[in-house]
């Protein structure tokens, strides 16, 4: 059962059949979700890893760069069970912002699929960019994700679930055009642009 943030997603469907893949005997193959900045990708996976109860090992852009060191990482998270739960999962998330050379291991590791080993989950923007097409090869069609960008309602949970106000996001809505990121870049600007002006007692409308 999808979570109520999630049920409000134009993504419902993607989250649907990752909950059931990860319930399912072949749990262990890896699986590809990809869309634009901002759809709520890193989100929507947390979300649905917790509804499983099955923790993960998340690694991005800032892991390692030695790719000896990356794949002696990778592989002791995979195989020694440091992950409780109803199993493991190795979260890649924005596999385009590795270096070719740790994408090279990724690739590896990702057709490393045995039901022994915690599974991976992988989160890019673009699917069919010339950088990461070897990945992409690696995962069939029935375990590719698309997502597309965030309705308003659902961003506006997201943004209120951290503490921001309801009529704010609401203000700030047409700048983020679906993309959460961007909507809680502009909140934070504002914010802080408020707090210095409140700090030399100017008065603001904004």
């Amino acid at each position: 059962t999808l979570s109520n943030i999630l049920k409000f997603s134009n993504n419902q469907k993607v989250w649907a059949d990752l909950i059931t893949h990860l319930s399912g005997s072949e749990k262990h193959k890896p699986v590809i979700l990809y869309g634009p900045t901002g759809c709520g990708k890193s989100f929507g996976v947390e979300e649905c890893l917790k509804l499983c109860n099955i923790n993960c090992v998340i690694l991005d852009g800032s892991c390692p760069e030695s790719p000896a060191e990356l794949e002696t990482w990778i592989i002791q998270v995979r195989n020694n069970g440091v992950l409780e739960g109803k199993g493991g999962v190795l979260f890649i998330d924005d596999i385009e912002s590795f270096t070719p050379q740790c994408r090279e291991i990724l690739v590896k590791q990702i057709n490393l699929t045995k039901r022994r080993m915690s599974t991976i989950i992988i989160t890019c923007t673009d699917l069919y960019a010339l950088d990461i097409k070897s990945i992409a090869s690696i995962v069939p069609k029935d375990r590719s994700f698309k997502l597309y960008p965030m309705n308003d309602n659902m961003i506006t949970r997201i943004l209120s679930k951290k503490g921001y106000n309801n009529r704010l996001i609401e203000n700030i809505l047409p700048f983020g055009k679906g993309d959460v990121r961007q909507c809680e870049i502009v909140l934070k600007l504002y914010c802080a642009t408020k707090g210095i002006l409140e700090e030399k007692g100017i008065k603001s409308n904004i």
